[in-house]
């Protein structure tokens, strides 16, 4: 709405237009401090849905990725869509090696057909994707070091659901903006207390929330 509008309403029926103009300038009013804010009207989701059967089908196993391990599966069977999991140990337990062989090992998330994104700011993501083909061809370093060729052709079937990048610099607006863009099904972030937040925080578990 325009001053030219308001001057059509206003002389069209003043009483009416009066209400009207309030009602618009309530809204504008309304739009300006949601603006300030941070946020707009229609930045709401709808509300969750009553829909039984799709509400069924988001904790239904199969819409989850099976961890390979038995004793684990048992009593996760494995993450789903939305699910946020956290790793930790003390320093030097392999912790690594862990997620490596959830990703990558046989009956893992990639070879069941997931697509993995495994972003890495600790150790060099060169060794993490060694591990990686160690991981599925159940190989030492001394057996890929003797044959390559034939441990990266067993590599080769999950080689397109695991992708891995260093991200020792990034920001957490990088991170999210490289995620956008490959669209996996599962992220690992390894160290997730290590990507650079923005603001000032206490200690480095609180930017974490």
């Amino acid at each position: 709405t325009n001053a030219a509008d308001l001057s059509v309403l206003v002389n069209a029926d003043p009483t009416a237009s009066t209400r009207r103009i309030v009602k618009w300038v309530d809204n504008e009013y309304q739009l300006i401090e949601s603006v300030e804010q941070g946020f707009l009207p229609d930045d709401f989701p709808d509300p969750i849905t009553d829909d039984i059967n799709e509400l069924i089908e988001n904790i239904s196993d199969k819409n989850r990725n099976p961890f390979n391990i038995r004793i684990l599966r048992e009593k996760l069977f494995g993450p789903g869509p939305g699910d946020f999991i956290v790793v930790f140990a003390r320093p030097e337990t392999r912790k690594t090696g862990f997620v490596v062989s959830l990703a990558a090992a046989p009956l893992g998330f990639c070879e069941s057909g997931a697509r993995v994104l495994y972003l890495g700011n600790e150790e060099d993501p060169r060794r993490t994707k060694l591990r990686a083909v160690q991981a599925y061809s159940g190989w030492t370093k001394e057996q890929v070091l003797k044959d390559p060729d034939k441990a990266i052709a067993i590599y080769e079937k999950i080689r397109p659901n695991l992708i891995m990048q260093e991200i020792g610099d990034w920001d957490m607006d990088r991170v999210d903006a490289y995620i956008a863009k490959i669209k996996p099904d599962i992220v690992i972030i390894d160290q997730l207390d290590k990507v650079k937040v923005k603001g000032t925080y206490p200690s480095t578990h609180e930017k974490l929330r």
